[in-house]
């Protein structure tokens, strides 16, 4: 929308943009755009967010979260259906986001220890630290930096399968995080 925060009054995942609210996919349908959407968490879905307003397409699970994947393969599988026609495009993915769950092969470039046998300490106030690590039983803060950097780098491979498309490729990419 363009708005701040006290206008739009969405400060969490689980208020909904109002319809009044003017979107930039709502000017892009405006100017004659296609539009497509495919995001990778559920707290995104039209009747949670409200961020479906403009979009002739738009795709989210329905429950929890899902590998970015499937939202890039969405938007390669719609691609065909705006040929001739200018298109803006939102993608979504969610996989450089705890809980980190990226391809082993990723990790691995990152770290080759036991994140659960080091005796290195996380050095995180326990307090802090997000339930999902004290669960695993992760001990060695570099695996958490090595599960983070393969998630940043699996989105960065998502991203270019995105730009071997000829249909993308010549567009203008805004990347935010």
């Amino acid at each position: 929308t363009g708005l701040p925060l006290r206008d739009t009054r969405i400060a969490n995942n689980a208020t909904a943009l109002s319809t009044s609210a003017n979107t930039l996919a709502e000017e892009f349908q405006r100017a004659g755009y296609r539009t497509f959407a495919a995001t990778s968490v559920r707290h995104l879905k039209p009747s949670q967010s409200g961020l479906h307003q403009g979009f002739d397409r738009y795709d989210a699970p329905d429950e929890g979260k899902r590998n970015g994947k499937v939202a890039v393969d969405r938007l390669l599988e719609w691609l065909p259906d705006a040929e001739g026609t200018p298109l803006f495009v939102w993608l979504h993915v969610y996989d450089a986001h705890a809980p980190y769950a990226p391809p082993s092969r990723l990790v691995e470039q990152h770290y080759d220890g036991n994140p659960k046998s080091s005796d290195k300490s996380l050095g995180i106030n326990e307090k802090f630290l997000a339930p999902w690590i004290t669960r695993a039983g992760y001990t060695d803060r570099d695996y958490l930096n090595a599960l983070y950097s393969g998630g940043v780098d699996y989105v960065d491979e998502l991203i270019g399968k995105l730009g071997g498309s000829d249909r993308l490729y010549d567009g203008i990419i805004a990347f935010t995080a």
